[in-house]
């Protein structure tokens, strides 16, 4: 009788280590997939600058020589698609903010604006912001990690109190 208790041991013990083997690859199975989107939305937004010396070419010219042979608007399109991508896999977020302000840019709004975006504490600088200036109001939206949704929020709530203030 002792014989078939350690086998028996034995296989539920691989039985628990199997179940979670696949529990945890199941929790994961959309990480490859964010982790080439961001690597493709990193590379779309990347300028790189032409090398400027004969070591540099062997570091950056690769990477110089293929971007070059993507136009600005192939960039942007490919940047987009990741973004989209990143939000559709939960990653990104989406979101639009009602202003009853003029962000346009160069007035004192878009200037106090900028300052306090510039201070945020972000996890990821991936995000994108889009300004759609109106006579009588502005359209923001912004896409960011999840992660730092929460702080965008906070500066635009923050920035709407200010301004209230200040008129």
């Amino acid at each position: 009788m002792r014989m078939t208790a350690i086998p028996r041991k034995w296989i539920l013990g691989a039985v628990a280590v199997a179940a979670t083997l696949i529990i945890v690859l199941w929790m994961h199975q959309d990480s490859p997939q964010i982790s080439y989107h961001i690597y493709e939305l990193r590379w779309a937004q990347q300028d790189v600058l032409k090398p400027h010396s004969i070591p540099h070419y062997f570091t950056r010219g690769i990477r110089w020589w293929l971007q070059e042979h993507r136009s600005r608007r192939e960039r942007e399109e490919s940047a987009r698609v990741h973004r989209k991508a990143l939000v559709r896999l939960g990653y990104f977020e989406r979101k639009q903010f009602k202003m009853s302000y003029d962000l346009s840019t160069g007035t004192d709004a878009d200037k106090k604006f900028s300052t306090m975006q510039g201070r945020l504490p972000l996890s990821c600088t991936l995000w994108q912001l889009h300004v759609d200036p109106t006579p009588t109001n502005t359209t923001v939206t912004i896409c960011v990690s999840a992660a730092d949704m929460k702080v965008w929020e906070k500066l635009f709530a923050e920035f709407d109190a200010k301004e209230q203030k200040i008129e």
